[in-house]
């Protein structure tokens, strides 16, 4: 690349190259945040191979809500909101202003994982501006959650499960990395198996698939997703223990771990299947 390509290159592409921490997440907000210069939002739309990320993602966020609502014992909940780039992707995954495919398909996995029917006026609701920066989510319970973990019962308690799905104390523990035991591990794989077996094979849930425009082969992707889960739990594990001040508890539900570079993974191998059908990875 030449002197004057570089002076040429727009602030945000020359802050990407400068810094060398840049992060994938830092990327996505660059990508989604010059949407009306570089067009990512509308391609990926338009990318049905790969909307089942999307898919994969927004269901995963669902399916851990139904089963922290459980573990409270409360009533599902009638309103999902979405802001800043979840609020953004998620409208990629509607293709459009209307969330009626997104509210079905919502109100199908909370009702897998909890048994209960979703509210009759259960809708999701964006932000009005899907650019903006906003913290994380997170559920503040009304009382008691029925819990007996000393120090994390009571009123105004922000609930931040393990992610095991099991309905006990141990799953509201505060874990620092080197009390992930492997007990913990495989408790959580099978939970994210479960996750996404609902996800691309119950035929309720799945059946949503096609009225939100994503294609995806029966049995490849969870195949892939399968073989990849082990290695990207580690991977975000080892990250903590090696990133975490001593005694900061990881601060997020291990059920989302195996997930991280399991997706990234599979944004590879369905970009090159696209660009080689003849010789499909999954």
């Amino acid at each position: 690349m030449n002197v004057r390509s570089e002076h040429n290159r727009p602030p945000y592409l020359k802050a990407a190259l400068e810094n060398p921490s840049f992060s994938s997440e830092d990327i996505a907000s660059i990508l989604f945040a010059n949407e009306d210069k570089l067009g990512f939002g509308d391609r990926l739309s338009r990318a049905k191979h790969l909307r089942v990320l999307l898919y994969l993602h927004f269901g995963a966020l669902v399916y851990h809500v139904g089963q922290l609502m459980a573990l409270g014992d409360h009533a599902m909940p009638r309103f999902l909101c979405f802001t800043g780039r979840g609020s953004l992707y998620v409208r990629l995954l509607s293709a459009g202003p209307n969330m009626k495919s997104i509210e079905n398909l919502s109100r199908a996995i909370l009702k897998q994982v909890s048994g209960q029917e979703p509210p009759a006026n259960f809708k999701i609701i964006l932000a009005e501006d899907p650019k903006q920066t906003t913290a994380n989510g997170g559920v503040l319970a009304g009382g008691h959650t029925g819990l007996t973990e000393e120090g994390l019962d009571g009123p105004n308690l922000i609930i931040r499960p393990i992610g095991t799905g099991k309905k006990d104390a141990q799953e509201i523990a505060q874990l620092l990395p080197s009390q992930v035991t492997e007990q913990v591990k495989a408790s959580v794989l099978n939970n994210v198996r479960n996750c996404l077996r609902i996800l691309l094979q119950d035929p309720v849930v799945a059946s949503q698939q096609e009225n939100l425009g994503i294609q995806n082969i029966p049995g490849q992707v969870l195949q892939f997703m399968e073989s990849e889960l082990a290695d990207s739990f580690n991977m975000c594990l080892e990250q903590y223990a090696s990133t975490l001040p001593d005694g900061q508890p990881i601060p997020e539900s291990l059920f989302f771990l195996p997930f991280k570079n399991s997706l990234y993974q599979l944004s590879k191998e369905l970009y090159q299947q696209a660009a080689s059908p003849i010789t499909s990875g999954i």
